[in-house]
């Protein structure tokens, strides 16, 4: 069985921005260069609903799936379904 060829969920990239934080004291000044970064994930879409996308980087062959991130939908930059073939 080839899982990915078989997989029913659609592989895609995801570039999304992401919030940074910092526990530590800060004056304004230090503050200019805090800015969100731009993430890309890369995996199998099992899950749209509602405000985000769980994307799993791992399928298993009885169905399965695993490492799964949930990306809020409202951070999406750019979605792409990637093709295989």
């Amino acid at each position: 069985m080839n899982v990915v060829e078989e997989a029913k969920y659609p592989l895609v990239l995801i570039e999304w921005e992401d919030h940074v934080g910092d526990a530590g004291w800060h004056t304004e000044d230090s503050l200019k260069d805090m800015e969100p970064v731009t993430a890309y994930t890369l995996g199998w879409l099992v899950s749209k609903r509602g405000k985000s996308y769980k994307v799993a980087d791992t399928l298993l062959d009885d169905g399965g799936f695993g490492g799964v991130s949930t990306i809020l939908k409202v951070c999406v930059v750019k979605f792409s379904e990637v093709d295989l073939s």
